[in-house]
Order: structure tokens, then C-alpha cells, then sequence
């Protein structure tokens, strides 16, 4: 999932793509948004794009989120908590990560949170 800015028209892509074994990133889902809605209307959309890709993945299909920081909420991980959603989410080195049991370690080393 990633958010791609055009500045010359002030518009905005939101897009999920599949990325392959040679880091290439096809997009499957993405929606267009006018950047002065993104502050109002930026979870919403993510959203609606995971739900979009749950609704048109086969039955038994498996996807793991890969996404830098901006994407690292507790309403993401609710979310991605569901059955065949997984993640990676790249964090700055300052940053703790927490799971239900309060366990933690510092962002910027490889943590498992199942």
C-alpha cells in the first residue's frame, strides 16, 4: 500500500499492488484523491482500499501488507488481524512496538508480533 503525490495537478494515489519476487510493485487496486482531502479523509480511504482487496481476493489467498511508517496505527493492525492478512511495517529505530502482552522491543530490529 503506498500513497504517490503528483504536486503540479494536487492530486494524490492510494495504491495496493502486488509485489513481486523482483521487488517490481504491479498495482491491483488504487483510488485517486484530491490532496487537500487527505488530511480528512486519509484512513478512510486505506480502508476502503483493504476492504476493496479482501472482497476481491479468492477464497485460501494469503496477503502480507508491506508498509513504511505512516501506515503503523492500531486500527491497521485490528484490521490486518484478520484470517489470511499479515504485515511488515517498517518503523524509524525510535520507536517501540508493543503487543497485547506488553512485550516490546525497539523498532529497527526484526520482531515477530504473533
Amino acid at each position: 500500500m503506498h500513497w504517490t503525490g503528483f504536486a503540479h495537478d494536487g492530486q494524490s494515489t492510494l495504491a495496493v499492488g502486488l509485489v513481486t519476487s523482483h521487488s517490481r510493485a504491479a498495482p491491483l487496486i488504487w483510488l485517486g484523491v484530491l490532496q487537500e482531502d487527505i488530511a480528512t479523509r486519509r484512513d478512510d480511504d486505506e480502508d476502503a482500499c483493504r476492504r476493496r482487496l479482501a472482497e476481491t481476493l479468492p477464497a485460501g489467498c494469503r496477503v502480507t501488507f508491506k508498509a513504511d511508517r505512516g501506515f503503523g496505527d492500531q486500527k491497521l493492525f485490528a484490521c490486518l488481524g484478520e484470517p489470511g492478512f499479515g504485515r511488515v511495517i517498517r518503523f524509524r529505530g525510535k520507536i517501540r512496538v508493543t503487543d497485547a502482552t506488553q512485550l516490546f522491543d525497539i523498532a529497527g530490529r526484526e520482531i515477530s508480533l504473533t
